[in-house]
């Protein structure tokens, strides 16, 4: 996909990309790249990627020159007709991870 020239005002360029959505939910995750040249000519190469991951695509971003995965933004496609279940309503979820073969050491 790429992105498509939208508009300019006196501060930024606007690009726009039109992403169908999922018909299943899922989430899609999502940093951008920019290329372009240095002002000698050179190739230049840098990624607007999440300064905080640990939201899950929460942060502002930052720009940086190297792509990275585990910060890349969010978008979560959901079914708008999905209910929680009355019983789950209050309830707490725990998961459990066991280490090596799980015995007690």
């Amino acid at each position: 996909m790429t992105c498509q020239f939208d508009e300019r005002d006196s501060i930024y360029d606007w690009w726009k990309i039109l992403l169908p959505p999922s018909e299943e939910p899922t989430i899609l995750y999502y940093f951008f790249e920019l290329t372009g040249k240095k002002s000698g000519g050179e190739p230049d190469q840098d990624f607007y990627i999440d300064d905080d991951p640990k939201f899950y695509g929460g942060g502002t971003g930052m720009m940086s020159e190297n792509s990275n995965y585990l910060k890349s933004f969010q978008i979560t496609i959901y079914d708008p007709e999905f209910r929680t279940p009355e019983w789950m309503q209050r309830g707490l979820i725990y998961q459990i991870f066991l280490t090596g073969s799980g015995r007690r050491e």
